[in-house]
């Protein structure tokens, strides 16, 4: 499931700052679908995210939460079945590089009237 959401934006003095607030949509839906599905995988470590966490393992759904580790909230890790910390398995998940191909600067090959 992919959950959309405007992104909510502050001017503040010398910065901009962006929000989602995407943590009340997503406690929504787990408790409103949960019937629908056995295991959550949750990519987050929010903490506001850990009432419905525990609430949905009350209904029997499994919870695992995939998060960096310096990122996540304790009591989201407690009440989860599983913690997988993202850094544990870069290596497995990163994007592999592609094949090296040899640089040439666009100027060598014409394109900028030569």
């Amino acid at each position: 499931m992919v959950i959309e959401s405007l992104l909510r934006i502050w001017y503040s003095y010398q910065m901009v700052l962006k929000k989602a607030n995407l943590d009340v949509e997503i406690a929504v839906d787990m408790m409103a679908l949960c019937d629908s599905y056995d295991t959550a995988v949750l990519v987050s470590g929010d903490g506001d995210l850990a009432y419905a966490v525990n609430s949905v393992s009350y209904r029997g759904v499994r919870v695992e939460v995939v998060s960096l580790r310096s990122m996540t909230s304790d009591s989201l890790i407690n009440v989860s079945d599983r913690y997988i910390d993202l850094e544990a398995i870069k290596e497995d998940i990163q994007k592999t590089p592609r094949q090296s191909y040899p640089y040439r600067p666009l100027s060598s090959m014409g394109f900028f009237g030569r």
